[in-house]
C-alpha cells in the first residue's frame, strides 16, 4: 500500500504541474525499486535523503507555483477592474460629450426655428412691424400736430388778449382827448365814436373821432369829426387836427368838410 500511495501522490504532482514528464519519471523508477535486493541498506538511505530532498524541493516548487496563480488572478483581477474602470470612464465622457452635443443641437436647432420662421409668419411680422412703425409715427404727427395747434391756440389767445388790451388803452386816450375837447367847447361837444381812419407808411395809426352836438333832433342831426394820432405806447393822443362839421337832413348829409379834413391831415402826417 505504501508504494500505491507514494505513486499516487507522484502522479497528483504531476498533474497539478509540480513535476516535469522527466521528473516524474524518475521519482517513479525510484519508488519502483525501493524492494530490490540489491540495493544496499546506504544506497537505500541516500536515495531516501536524495528523494527527501527531491521531495522537499519539490514542495517548495508546488508551492511557488500554488502562489503565482494566486498573484496572477490578483493582477488578472486587477486588470480588469482597470478595464472597467477605464470604460465606465470612457462612457461617462461619451455620455457627457453626447449630451452636450445634444444640448447644442437643440440649442441650434431652437435658434434656427426662431430664425427661420416660415414665410408667412415672417410676413405677418413684417407688417405688424410696419404697421406698428407708422402708428407710432401717425401718433407723433398727431402729438406735433396737438402741440402746434395748441401753441398757434395760445398764441391767437396772446394776440386776442394783446388786441384787445391795445384796443382799450387807445380807447382809453381817446376818450380822454374827448374829455379835454369837450371842456374846451364848454359841453357843447361829447365823444360818440372812434374808428380807424388810416395807417401811414411808417405803421402809425391815424384814428377819426367822432363827436355828437347837442343841437339834435329825429330830423336833423350834427356831428364834428376830428384826426388824431396817439403815442408809441398809445396812453396820450399827441397830434390831432382841429374840429371838421358834417349835418344830415333826414338821414341824408347835406354839409361836409371832409376834404378839408383829408388836406390837413396830409400837412401833418404827409399822407398821400
Amino acid at each position: 500500500m505504501g508504494k500505491i500511495d507514494d505513486l499516487e501522490k507522484l502522479q497528483k504532482l504531476k498533474e497539478s504541474g509540480a513535476l516535469t514528464e522527466d521528473e516524474f519519471k524518475i521519482e517513479k523508477q525510484k519508488i519502483l525499486d525501493s524492494d530490490n535486493p540489491n540495493n544496499n541498506k546506504k544506497g537505500t538511505n541516500i536515495q531516501s535523503k536524495n528523494y527527501s530532498t527531491q521531495n522537499s524541493s519539490t514542495s517548495s516548487d508546488i508551492n511557488n507555483k500554488k502562489g503565482n496563480p494566486i498573484k496572477i488572478k490578483f493582477s488578472t483581477c486587477l486588470i480588469i477592474v482597470l478595464i472597467v474602470l477605464l470604460g465606465f470612464i470612457g462612457l461617462i465622457k461619451i455620455f457627457t460629450h453626447n449630451s452636450m452635443e445634444d444640448a447644442a443641437k437643440k440649442s441650434m436647432e431652437k435658434s434656427s426655428q426662431t430664425q427661420n420662421i416660415n414665410p408667412t409668419n415672417k410676413v405677418v411680422n413684417a407688417e405688424a412691424a410696419k404697421e406698428a412703425t407708422e402708428k407710432a409715427k401717425q401718433l407723433e404727427e398727431e402729438a406735433l400736430e396737438k402741440a402746434k395747434a395748441e401753441q398757434l391756440e395760445g398764441e391767437t389767445i396772446e394776440k386776442t388778449k394783446a388786441k384787445q388790451l391795445e384796443e382799450e388803452t387807445i380807447e382809453k386816450a381817446i376818450k380822454l382827448h374827448a374829455e379835454n375837447v369837450r371842456d374846451i367847447n364848454e359841453g357843447s361837444l361829447k365823444y360818440y365814436s372812434h374808428n380807424l381812419y388810416t395807417t401811414t407808411s411808417d405803421g402809425l395809426k391815424i384814428y377819426k373821432i367822432q363827436y355828437s352836438t347837442v343841437a339834435k333832433s329825429s330830423a336833423y342831426t350834427a356831428y364834428y369829426y376830428q384826426l388824431v394820432s396817439l403815442n408809441s405806447d398809445n396812453t396820450a393822443v399827441t397830434r390831432h387836427t382841429k374840429l371838421y362839421y358834417s349835418s344830415y337832413t333826414n338821414g341824408k348829409q347835406h354839409s361836409n368838410e371832409d376834404d378839408q379834413m383829408e388836406w390837413e391831415a396830409e400837412k401833418i402826417w404827409g399822407i398821400k
